[in-house]
Order: structure tokens, then sequence, then C-alpha cells
């Protein structure tokens, strides 16, 4: 009887065991979480993070230069000047004046996580950074602010995508590596300027000009149209081209583009979400409406 005691206790002890191992790793080796923001968040981030949606609520970047919340029939100010937004535990982080900070939906409880930023970008546990004048990219845990520096130098635009991450680098080219810094590989041998990836393809302008590729292989890039910004949702893309908006079904390569009527003259930023569309005039100036250019209010 005593021995099938022992026996049983096996099971236990093997996940006791393996509970012990995993919080070590936890504690010891910084672990790269996934990334779990939705496609909307990605994409809203690449092309500059002034608006930024969580279900039902719209953080944005107004003309005035103020940071603002909108939620059914509230709208209200959060922080009187900021920039490039993502979801962070309930609220959002933002960058204002070379400050990192957090803060609650409605703007409270505001805490500077970093100071002297260049440039960011959130993923899961880490934020992944610049500093000011510099171009050397880190990244620090926000749990117990643990930092590494990668050993990477940008040249422009970074993102994370998983345990990948991509960025531009030496001549403007398209590369990737493990977001610890390890494996860097020259992904695309072409300069570019913006990317955006969606599904299997990363999506990239260069000199005015948008392309795709699902490999490394410069044979299989795929080119589309001229145009002055981008971004994709819903297998749909939607572009700006000499101040004017349009859409294509990315499922169809015959499909035409179709113009999206917009108030207001020269958008030049595009925002996407599950329900709306976001676009920015010229002269900073944000309305919202439905995929199709419908009901477009001013927020």
């Amino acid at each position: 009887m005593e021995r099938n005691k022992k026996i049983a206790l096996i099971p236990f002890l093997a996940a006791v065991i393996f509970s012990l191992i995993v919080i070590g790793v936890e504690l010891i080796i910084p672990l790269d979480k996934l990334h779990t923001a939705s496609d909307d968040e990605f994409q809203n981030t690449s092309v500059g993070g002034k608006v930024c949606i969580s279900g039902n609520t719209a953080y944005y970047l107004s003309s005035s230069g103020k940071l603002r919340m909108n939620e059914k029939n509230i709208d209200i100010k959060i922080a009187d000047s900021g920039a490039k937004m993502q979801n962070y535990g309930g609220g959002i982080i933002y960058m204002d004046k070379n400050e990192l900070i957090t803060c609650d939906m409605t703007g409270a409880n505001k805490q500077t996580v970093i100071k002297n930023v260049e440039d960011y970008f959130l993923s899961g546990n880490w934020i992944f950074y610049t500093e000011k004048g510099s171009r050397d990219l880190k990244k620090i845990r926000i749990t117990d602010k643990k930092s590494f520096d990668l050993g990477i130098k940008v040249n422009g635009q970074f993102t994370v995508r998983g345990n990948t991450l991509l960025f531009i680098g030496d001549k403007s080219y398209l590369y990737s590596a493990r977001t610890d810094g390890s494996n860097p590989t020259a992904f695309l041998g072409k300069r570019i300027d913006f990317f955006m990836f969606y599904g299997n393809y990363i999506y990239f302008l260069q000199d005015g000009k948008i392309w795709s590729t699902v490999t490394h292989n410069t044979a299989s890039m795929y080119s589309y149209w001229e145009a002055d910004s981008f971004t994709i949702y819903d297998d749909t893309m939607y572009y700006i081209s000499e101040g004017i908006l349009y859409s294509r079904d990315l499922t169809d390569t015959e499909a035409k583009p179709v113009k999206i009527e917009t108030k207001g003259e020269n958008p030049t930023e595009i925002y996407v979400s599950k329900k709306h569309l976001y676009y920015y005039l010229a002269d900073g100036t944000l309305y919202r409406c439905d995929h199709f250019g419908a009901g477009a209010e001013k927020m």
C-alpha cells in the first residue's frame, strides 16, 4: 500500500517540478510573449498610431494635437498632447515629448515608463524602442523593467509579429530577426519606404508605388498601383493617390479600384477598425465613416 501511495505521488511531483521549471525560466530568461493584438492595431500602429481602437472605444489625436477618447456619446480629453498610441492594460500607452506614458481609458493614473524615446512598438510584455538620436534598437519588459540592447541598428520603421522582428535597416532594406536580436537576415534586398504585413504577405511602398511579396525572392514580388499611403483590413486595401481615397478588393485580381467619397479635401492618412474607416485631412481634421465612406462624421 505504501508503494502505491508513492506511485500515486509521481504525477503530482512531476507537475510541481514542471511548474517550477516554467517559473524559473520565466524569471531567469526574458520570454518573448506572442503579440495578442487585433489586426487593426498592427495596421494602425504601422501607419502612425494616431488612432487606436479597443472594442467600442476609440483613442485619437485631434486636429489641435490633444489625445481624446471617444465611446458612444462620450468624447473626453485624456492628454494635452501625445502621439503613437497602442492599447495597454485597459487603457493606452502613448508618446509625449519623447516620454512613453501609460494611462487608463479616462486619462487618469498616468505613469512614465521610459524617457528619451525616439520610437517604439509594444508587443505583449515588451516595449521595443530607440532612444532619441540613436539607431540602436532596445527592448524593455514592462513587468520588471529588465532591458536589453538587441545589437541591431534600425533605419526607420520596425515592428514585431509573434517572435519575429521586422525592421528597415542598412540601405533601407527590410530585415527580419528573432525578438532577442539574434539571426538578423535581409528579408528583401530592395529599398523600401514603408511596410505592412497582412496574412502571409509583406506589403510595402517604394518610390510612390505599392508592392507585395510572400518570400525573400524579389521575383515573387507583385506590383499594384501608385499611392501616397495605404493600409489593409479585411482583405481590402485602402489607399490614397493624389488626394483621393480608394479601396480595392485583394481577393480578386481583376477588381477595380473604388473611389471613396470623403468630407473635406486631400486625405493624407487612413486608419481602420472593425466598424469604421478613419481618415485625416492635410489640416489635421479627422473624419470617421463606414468602410464605404458613408455616414462620415467629424471627430
